[in-house]
């Protein structure tokens, strides 16, 4: 399946948007790469990587990064930054890998653009290795910490998900 195109960012100035933003949530994306126990060598998909700041923090960690999003503005930032990293338009919903690929799939305030969020959680979880985790942080507190105020959740993966239990949200 083609990925169509997001007009979520439609009007806004992606290199602003970086300037301003990833300082504020710098914290957040560290305790993500903490939470995810990505370190060298770690295979890690960025879900609505935006202009990339999560995966270019990965990638300081020697990971192997792979991003999506569903922004060709964002993406492009995300391109010049992350040069020898697979950068790919990709739909949330219908990721263009096979099922196993990643030890740590992450998400930083992206799901919510998701047109069918258990669809999209549901290939996240599909394409994370057995055994490993999904973190996906939607909030943060506003005292800066990198903790969550209600709406984070991490579904660690045992087995194959059955539909229902994509469902399962754990306070982290």
């Amino acid at each position: 399946m083609e990925a169509a195109p997001s007009t979520a960012w439609t009007g806004v100035r992606e290199l602003d948007w970086a300037q301003f933003q990833e300082q504020c949530g710098l914290p957040l994306q560290a305790a993500v790469l903490d939470a995810g126990k990505v370190t060298r060598g770690t295979r890690v998909l960025d879900v609505g990587c935006g202009t990339g700041i999560l995966s270019v923090l990965g990638s300081l960690r020697g990971a192997d990064v792979t991003v999506i999003d569903g922004s060709e503005a964002m993406l492009n930032v995300a391109r010049q930054r992350l040069p020898a990293c697979d950068v790919r338009l990709a739909d949330l919903e219908a990721l263009p890998f096979e099922a196993s690929t990643f030890d740590a799939v992450l998400a930083v305030n992206s799901l919510f653009f998701a047109r069918n969020l258990e669809a999209a959680v549901r290939e996240m979880a599909r394409v994370l290795e057995l055994g490993h985790l999904t973190q996906t942080w939607l909030a943060v507190s506003d005292d800066s910490e990198a903790t969550t105020s209600g709406a984070s959740w991490y579904h660690q993966r045992r087995q194959r998900p059955a539909a229902d239990s994509v469902n399962q949200r754990f306070q982290d």
